[in-house]
């Protein structure tokens, strides 16, 4: 009786593991190569900065928001009622500038009902341009690193780009897309 548990018992175990060993085991490969595909799907939107000169120490910095995708959209800054993932322009480290008036919207964001909640916000639907206007606070050679940050709907992604103003013998350029 043993002898025969024994073998039922060596029978299955053959037979359990066979079946597990014909079972598909997931393509590592492919899998990373599905997740590849999906992370460098085109963004729905494009980002172009220019910098034009006012006087000598004024300046006015312009972020042109394009909307590639007629689905995409996000947050306007504009909204009272501030909303996560608005859009929004930090400087960051301003000892070299100094900001006049707030950031200005054009075109302005239509008010649109919340479909996440009861309150309307501003949604940006439509290519539009953000200007911060500053002025130089020095002359001298500076670079200071600036950011982009907004939620892209309906991907709904936090997309954070990073720019760079560098003043170099007297001359102010925006850097596009750097890397932090």
């Amino acid at each position: 009786m043993k002898k025969l548990f024994l073998i039922l018992s060596l029978v299955v175990t053959i037979a359990v593991l066979a079946f597990a060993n014909t079972r598909r085991k997931p393509d590592v490969d492919k899998i990373m190569l599905d997740c590849n595909a999906i992370t460098s799907l085109q963004d729905p939107y494009k980002v172009v900065y220019s910098l034009r000169n006012i006087t000598k120490t004024k300046y006015k910095f312009s972020i042109h928001m394009i909307l590639l995708d007629s689905n995409a959209y996000f947050g306007s800054p504009q909204s009272s009622d501030r909303i996560s993932g608005a859009f929004s322009l930090d400087f960051g480290d301003t000892t070299n500038i100094s900001l006049i008036g707030e950031l200005v919207e054009f075109p302005v964001a239509q008010l649109k009902s919340n479909k996440f909640g009861p309150r309307m916000i501003h949604e940006v639907h439509e290519n539009t341009t953000y200007t911060q206007a500053f002025e130089l606070k020095t002359q001298t050679n500076f670079n200071t690193i600036g950011r982009v940050r907004f939620v892209i709907e309906p991907k709904c992604t936090l997309e954070e780009l990073h720019f760079g103003l560098k003043m170099e013998s007297g001359k102010l350029t925006v850097i596009e897309d750097i890397e932090c």
